[in-house]
């Protein structure tokens, strides 16, 4: 069970998804280089790097990450529909520990909030099958916000919109350049080993004044 002490001074914590809270199930790069048929063999690095470059911008909700995917797809030959090829990434396994330990958190007063980068297609999978709305205070998906990590804009206006000071915010997140554009708006923020589950979790609440008893 995780406690605070009167004197604790987080009173809100930010979680990343994907590495700290849930992952994708395995096999799913094999899976969307199978799409590309015979040439998987040759062109399976090119294809996903190119739909991974492609899946930046639309983090921000300013376009639909769809149009230039279906424009890949038409690329490489790909007669696989848009929904068929992003149908892996929603193949999502959660942290059922970590999602204790938000629990344990909130029950003990601390404000826990879901902070990620998604672009609207995985964001809108997310809010609607993973009881999300139930395990968080708030839910901050950069497509909503217009803003992503690790942009310090990001984190402030969440800031703004929590009415909290961000000293008083701990973000954790399993890259190294999200903690630092945290820190650069003010917040407490810690890297947390990818999926290394909640014993992780643990020694970094320890440091800021939360325990596990």
């Amino acid at each position: 069970m995780i406690t605070a002490s009167a004197t604790d001074t987080v009173s809100t914590i930010l979680f990343d998804a994907d590495g700290v809270l849930q992952r994708t199930a395995p096999g799913w790069r094999e899976e969307l280089i199978s799409f590309l048929g015979p040439r998987a063999a040759a062109d399976g690095d090119a294809f996903l790097y190119e739909i991974f470059v492609a899946e930046v911008p639309t983090m921000t909700g300013r376009t639909d990450f769809g149009e230039p995917l279906a424009e890949i797809l038409h690329r490489f030959g790909v007669s696989a529909s848009v929904d068929e090829v992003l149908a892996p990434s929603t193949r999502i396994i959660r942290d059922a520990a970590m999602l204790d330990a938000v629990q344990e958190l909130r029950a003990a007063g601390v404000r826990c909030c879901l902070a990620t980068n998604q672009q609207s297609r995985r964001a809108a999978f997310m809010r609607a099958n993973l009881g999300y709305d139930q395990t968080f205070d708030e839910q901050f998906y950069s497509c909503d916000l217009g803003l992503a990590k690790p942009d310090p804009d990001y984190f402030t206006a969440i800031v703004d919109r929590l009415g909290a000071r961000a000293g008083s915010i701990l973000f954790v997140d399993d890259k190294e350049e999200n903690v630092a554009g945290a820190r650069a708006a003010g917040l407490r923020a810690e890297h947390f080993t990818r999926n290394s589950g909640r014993p992780m979790l643990e020694l970094i609440l320890r440091r800021h004044g939360l325990s596990g008893a």
